[in-house]
């Protein structure tokens, strides 16, 4: 179990920390994301800016979380999954035109693929915290934490680029 919460407290702790890391790249990143957020209309003119803010805190404070082994990091990160998946439900059913920038600049507009995706990263949370309920204090060996790690970094990675790997396959 302790294997398993490794992998996961990779994935979606690395998730999240390049999800804040590409809104705060620069001015015109966190910029872009506000003009996202506006373009959602699921948030009120009048506390884009703060609601932009407290995202990327809260995916950061994931990411912190998780890098020390606080469990309370897969808690926060499948609250704000939960939301997302929502929001996304929302825009989908709507059929509102936005292109995400969960990841950075997008191409593609959200769509099903991001439900999925997000949908994942929430299972994966749980069973992090599952596992991390269930044996979270056992040693572990080294090589064994190293090879959960990298699987670790692979899983996120897929996921941080499953639009891009989608578009090439696909088309």
């Amino acid at each position: 179990m302790k294997y398993l919460e490794v992998v996961c407290r990779c994935v979606v702790g690395l998730t999240f920390a390049v999800s804040a890391g590409s809104k705060v790249a620069g001015p015109r990143a966190f910029g872009e994301f506000v003009g996202m957020l506006r373009t959602t209309r699921l948030i009120g003119n009048g506390v884009l800016r703060p609601a932009a803010v407290m995202i990327v805190l809260a995916e950061m404070a994931v990411a912190v979380a998780l890098a020390i082994g606080a469990p309370i990091g897969y808690l926060i990160a499948g609250l704000l999954l939960t939301i997302f998946i929502g929001a996304i439900a929302v825009l989908v059913r709507r059929e509102t035109a936005v292109r995400c920038r969960c990841f950075g600049p997008a191409r593609a507009r959200l769509g099903y693929l991001d439900l999925a995706r997000n949908g994942v990263l929430w299972v994966i949370a749980g069973a992090g915290l599952l596992a991390w309920l269930l044996d979270g204090h056992a040693p572990v060996a080294s090589a064994g934490q190293v090879l959960a790690a990298v699987t670790g970094v692979i899983v996120a990675g897929l996921l941080i680029y499953l639009n891009d790997l989608v578009e090439v396959f696909v088309t």
